[in-house]
């Protein structure tokens, strides 16, 4: 089954699917269970990173899902698994992914990327002295 998942998101119609039943979020919520063998660890892997075909569910994720720090979780964990067979020390990853995760309101807002249908140019701008009035 997860070996399916991870080669059928392919188009918009799919991303809408795995978003409407939490596809992705019900994955990595299992990616951590001592009850799943490492084999499907690398499945339920494959299926994250088959997200990137469609980029307004991969934002999806990023924006709303919180995929980048389980990401980064997940590396963090790698290298510190790695350097305890080495007897090496733990190093923290730089935010390099974070640094990504913050370029990407930048680019919905400039309209380079519509998610959903939202496009935050067509909104009208509301300034700061009428929110608080509000």
């Amino acid at each position: 089954m997860l070996r399916l998942l991870s080669v059928s998101l392919r188009n918009d119609g799919d991303a809408n699917i795995f978003r409407k039943r939490f596809i992705i979020e019900r994955l990595t919520s299992l990616h951590g269970s001592p009850l799943i063998p490492a084999s499907s660890c690398g499945l339920i892997m494959a299926a994250v990173a088959s997200c990137i075909h469609t980029p307004a569910y991969a934002i999806d994720l990023v924006c709303r899902a919180g995929v980048v720090p389980w990401l980064t979780g997940q590396a963090e964990m790698q290298l510190s698994c790695i350097s305890s067979r080495a007897g090496g020390t733990h190093n923290t990853l730089p935010d390099a992914a974070g640094g990504f995760a913050q370029s990407l309101p930048h680019q919905a807002s400039s309209g380079a990327i519509a998610h959903d249908g939202y496009n935050p140019q067509l909104l009208p701008s509301a300034q700061p002295s009428q929110v608080s009035q509000q």
